[in-house]
């Protein structure tokens, strides 16, 4: 069985911070996979500083890639819907993704969602794990 390669992967290296701002910032000049190359830019988590509670999804789509802001599409007005339900108040939530660039493949002329790889995720992750100590630092 042939491992999964990846032809470009450096382990990215968030600043060491407390401030949501500052990681938002540094992680705009990240290229630590190939993911950047396609997307319009990087989609950065964004809530409360010091939330509740904290929703991860897998990465940004079409919509947030486009609009720089993560859960914007389809599946964040599903989630706003639902905390709507459950009367969860927005102002106390943190939404980001494991992955902050849009993977994608071109199909019919629209960008299409493609599952990223465990490189991909495992380049992001140190931007995952920088947010959650910040957003916990209570």
């Amino acid at each position: 069985m042939k491992l999964e390669e990846e032809p470009y992967y450096t382990p990215a290296e968030p600043p060491a911070t407390k401030s949501l701002a500052r990681l938002r910032r540094a992680a705009k000049a990240c290229k630590a996979c190939h993911l950047w190359r396609d997307a319009t830019q990087t989609v950065f988590g964004e809530g409360a500083a010091h939330a509740k509670l904290f929703f991860i999804g897998e990465q940004p789509g079409d919509k947030e890639d486009l609009a720089g802001e993560p859960f914007v599409g389809p599946a964040g007005a599903l989630l706003r819907k639902a905390m709507a339900e459950a009367e969860i108040d927005t102002a106390q939530v943190y939404v980001t993704n494991a992955v902050k660039h849009f993977k994608w493949v071109l199909k019919n002329k629209k960008r299409i969602h493609a599952s990223p790889n465990r490189f991909e995720l495992e380049a992001c992750q140190p931007w995952l794990e920088a947010e959650i100590a910040v957003v916990l630092a209570r």
